[in-house]
């Protein structure tokens, strides 16, 4: 029997209450995740098999075809999750996302090197010749401090062993994406005036920001830097708004933020009325905007790798990551319509086909921060897992532009 999907929870605000108070986000690691009582986590995952409920008789690839399903849009995304559930539309979309012989070729080398023995630092025989430049996320900075969180600093270090220089561009991490943009393009120019080839790296908001950046650069120096970036890695990209800026309108603005605050890697944001502000930035109509305008100036035949995720299992809610608490509560409230990893909804996660067709996508069973979920299996929780995901992505990258050449 098919469900709806939205039957609301008896008590969401017990659990929601239960989960966020007893989490110390700023030092979070896993030892200290909190034990739920048993009575709550019953109540979550019989809400959980409510609220996602599979079509037992059909799969997501059989889904596709016998529907004569040609795209995976925001509006189907939406429909899906009404009517069946918002796990069963992200498997949807991963079944979708997997149609394409690039993508399945792409994960199967992800997978093959899961099982590869390679060398500390696979590309410092590169050293010279390219460097990674990464843009952050919201909230997020590249210097280490006692607030820093271990999904940051993992990252970090996982960016840093593949053995390429790494510049980490400097920005307002509260800023709006256009004043940020306007930051880091001498940044980005200064990089590319080196002679070295450049990899861009972008998490969540960075990603619009660097977009724009780029596009600002190629403007103002007639695209003399086209050829020397050499791809675009988007993890988890804002290519379109959040739902919470969304729905800021709509509902009071201290409840969309409180559960983003646990987020926040910056103890001193907790007292600061800047995440306000940043949530506004974040609006849709904002973010289109800038991506539209960020699309006038950008090569279309660069090469996009998307990194994105959703929960598609029980297994990514009962995960030790910051991010699951507020999967749950933009699960239970209703925030958002349709499938999502906690702070966008799919398909917004991926580089619009305006910007360019040349892309590569991964999906993974993953909450927003990528790096606490799983691919068929293997946990990205371990660290050579993730440093193996990373290495493949970098060497997908350098072999698409030798093949050009």
């Amino acid at each position: 029997m098919i469900l709806e999907a939205s039957e609301p929870c008896r008590n969401w605000r017990s659990l929601l209450n239960a989960t966020f108070d007893n989490l110390s986000w700023s030092k979070f690691k896993e030892a200290d995740y909190p034990k739920l009582p048993s009575s709550l986590l019953e109540e979550l995952h019989q809400i959980g098999n409510k609220t996602n409920v599979l079509l037992e008789h059909e799969s997501p690839e059989a889904f596709i075809d016998n529907k004569g399903i040609q795209d995976y849009t925001l509006e189907l995304n939406r429909e899906l999750s009404k009517l069946y559930g918002q796990l069963f539309s992200a498997k949807v979309f991963k079944a979708f996302i997997e149609k394409d012989a690039r993508n399945k070729k792409f994960k199967n080398e992800v997978l093959k090197s899961f099982d590869t023995k390679w060398k500390k630092q696979p590309f410092v025989e590169l050293k010279d010749k390219v460097s990674i430049v990464v843009s952050f996320g919201l909230g997020w900075e590249e210097k280490y401090s006692q607030a820093t969180p271990i999904y940051i600093r993992e990252f970090l270090e996982d960016i840093k062993s593949l053995g390429l220089p790494v510049r980490f561009l400097r920005k307002d991490p509260w800023g709006s994406v256009r004043h940020n943009a306007e930051v880091i393009k001498d940044q980005l120019r200064d990089e590319l005036e080196t002679g070295r080839d450049i990899i861009l790296v972008s998490l969540c908001k960075g990603t619009p920001e660097v977009l724009l950046a780029e596009s600002f650069v190629h403007a103002e120096t007639e695209g003399r830097f086209v050829n020397h970036i050499l791809g675009h890695v988007n993890l988890s990209g804002m290519l379109d708004g959040t739902f919470y800026s969304d729905k800021s309108s709509e509902l009071l603005i201290p409840k969309i933020v409180g559960p983003i605050l646990k987020l926040i890697p910056i103890e001193s944001a907790r007292e600061s009325t800047r995440l306000f502000g940043a949530i506004d930035f974040m609006r849709s109509d904002i973010i289109e905007g800038v991506v539209q305008e960020a699309a006038q100036n950008l090569p279309k035949d660069l090469l996009y790798i998307n990194i994105t995720g959703a929960p598609m299992s029980e297994q990514i809610f009962e995960q030790h990551s910051p991010m699951v608490p507020v999967v749950r509560y933009t699960l239970f409230s209703k925030l958002s319509e349709g499938a999502n990893d906690g702070f966008l909804e799919l398909p917004n996660t991926l580089i619009p086909r305006f910007i360019s067709n040349n892309q590569i996508t991964l999906m993974l069973d993953s909450t927003h921060l990528l790096g606490d979920g799983m691919l068929e299996g293997h946990s990205l929780q371990q660290e050579f897992k993730r440093r193996a995901m990373y290495y493949a992505i970098i060497s997908r990258v350098i072999q698409e532009r030798r093949l050009e050449n």
